[in-house]
């Protein structure tokens, strides 16, 4: 449930404390990335001193960051501890809608019907927040509360508040439940916004984008889109990113498997 979403910052201003965020800045996304926060669960009070004490100094620099406090609940061992902690925060900041997203997402997985109650009420008031609809469409993909009917406007929702959102959980999310005219305009986005980039390759990007081409062209088109990721894999191994090159291009040969496997990609 906690997939950490990614990519460049897009924001909305809101009324209260915070912003809301369609994907967390890169100087946030690079923080996270760092060990101290990569553990989950960790049993030695040392480490678990030491990643507070990580938590603690990023939110100073980034305060009412969602990303950043997110993965700290991320870290929490038991339900009633995301819980305690979420509700603490929202008792401080009682008018933020930041914090009352985290409360309802504290209790996926303990209340869901209460977290999916508080999560739509959300969005009726605070329908320019993002976050909200992410986190409905991951939770109406699968298991007892599939609904795709619901995961397909909340995905819209999305789309319409970040429409070049490049963050993970998005694309998986459309990979999954998303409509034709939905998976074409995001891959058309994405592409574009991958190309684009000079930085480091962003190979769980680029694995979602072939997976989405592949999607959305007809199989008579598949040959077209092999050649098109042929190309992509020989850009990145004149990168200088050896090491992220192979893993590329071992993904390109594993999602061309997969896309075999399915009965229909169109």
């Amino acid at each position: 449930m906690w997939r950490l979403m990614t990519v460049s910052a897009v924001f909305v201003a809101l009324s209260g404390t915070a912003s809301a965020q369609c994907e967390a800045s890169s100087t946030v996304r690079e923080l996270l990335s760092e060990s101290a926060f990569r553990h989950r669960i960790i049993e030695s009070t040392e480490k678990q001193a030491t990643q507070q004490a990580a938590f603690a100094k990023a939110l100073a620099e980034h305060p009412d960051d969602y990303f950043v406090l997110r993965a700290q609940m991320s870290t929490m061992g038991s339900a009633d501890e995301r819980v305690k902690w979420a509700a603490g925060l929202r008792a401080q900041h009682p008018d933020s809608p930041l914090y009352a997203l985290l409360d309802a997402q504290a209790l996926l997985g303990k209340d869901t019907p209460e977290a999916i109650r508080r999560l739509e009420a959300l969005n009726a008031l605070h329908p320019e927040m993002p976050e909200q609809y992410l986190v409905l469409a991951d939770l109406f993909q699968t298991g007892s509360f599939r609904d795709s009917a619901r995961a397909q406007r909340a995905l819209e929702g999305y789309e319409r508040l970040c429409p070049r959102s490049t963050a993970i959980s998005f694309l998986n999310a459309v990979l999954q439940t998303g409509s034709p005219d939905l998976a074409a305009r995001t891959a058309a986005a994405l592409r574009t916004t991958l190309v684009a980039d000079a930085g480091p390759i962003q190979h769980d990007k680029w694995e979602a984008l072939w997976r989405l081409e592949f999607k959305v062209y007809p199989v008579s088109e598949h040959p077209a889109v092999r050649r098109r990721i042929a190309e992509d894999l020989a850009r990145f191994e004149k990168s200088g990113e050896r090491q992220t090159a192979e893993r590329l291009a071992f993904l390109g040969v594993a999602t061309r498997a997969w896309v075999t496997s399915q009965p229909c990609c169109g």
